[in-house]
């Protein structure tokens, strides 16, 4: 179980086209003198989709499930809602002429609900989206196999994806956080031995943070070379799940 939920991706690949590519820029009928400048522009709809697959996770492994998916944004408004099938996998997708600001919520009756949060405004085509659904028996036993401690009623669980350039693993960086809390990084070879688990970011790039408190926080990496990754302020929800990652500037 702690081997499966360390090896959490978020939104680890990225295909379509930017919008920028799929826009295009028609002039508003109207006259006037030249001195009045370009005419007004509207901006031409584009659709951002977002595939992944949902998952729950037990004493004896992983196992994809269906579940709820609702892509939301940030002031709370639910923008489109889908089920994932069988076999866990969902498509979500929005027509905007913005890029998307907002979150996606996995939902299964009897778990931890799920918060995946993009580190920045969605502007292209997503994948490999990973929803992880636990009960209260495996998030608590995760929390004292690694930490020690029992979870605490209304905190949550942070995981973070920390990418280079090349959307793999930033090998060797570090993350902080507004909160001052324990930052563990997983090492997947030691999955149950936490007391070997390395000081920074490994292969696969992950973070996790145990017993934090619902509401704001902000999320600093620093890349391998010392040089600062993009910040990363995100909302913990109590109880729940929340995963992000973490780009370059």
């Amino acid at each position: 179980m702690i081997r499966t939920i360390l090896c959490l991706a978020l939104f680890a690949a990225c295909g379509g086209d930017d919008p920028a590519d799929n826009k295009t820029a028609d002039a508003a009928p109207g006259g006037g003198d030249q001195d009045a400048g370009p005419p007004p522009v509207d901006a031409e709809p584009f659709t951002v989709t977002l595939t992944g697959r949902t998952s729950e996770i037990g004493l004896n492994g992983e196992t994809p499930v269906s579940a709820e998916v609702a892509l939301i944004e940030n002031d709370g408004t639910e923008v489109t809602r889908v089920t994932s099938d069988v076999n866990g996998d969902f498509t979500i997708s929005t027509t905007t002429t913005t890029p998307v600001t907002g979150y996606l919520k996995a939902t299964k009756a009897g778990n931890w609900d799920c918060y995946l949060e993009p580190p920045k405004p969605v502007e292209m085509n997503l994948e490999n989206a990973l929803a992880i659904f636990g009960s209260d028996l495996i998030w608590n036993t995760f929390t004292r196999i690694v930490t020690g401690a029992e979870h605490t009623s209304g905190n949550g669980i942070v995981a973070v994806v920390i990418t280079n350039s090349a959307g793999g693993a930033e090998v060797g960086a570090t993350l902080t956080n507004s909160l001052g809390l324990t930052v563990y990084y997983p090492d997947l070879d030691n999955a149950l031995q936490p007391g070997s688990w390395p000081n920074s970011v490994g292969n696969r790039g992950l973070a996790v943070m145990f017993n934090v408190p619902d509401g704001p926080i902000t999320l600093n990496a620093t890349a391998a070379d010392g040089s600062a990754m993009l910040a990363n302020d995100l909302t913990v929800r109590p109880d729940a799940l929340t995963a992000t990652i973490i780009v370059p500037n």
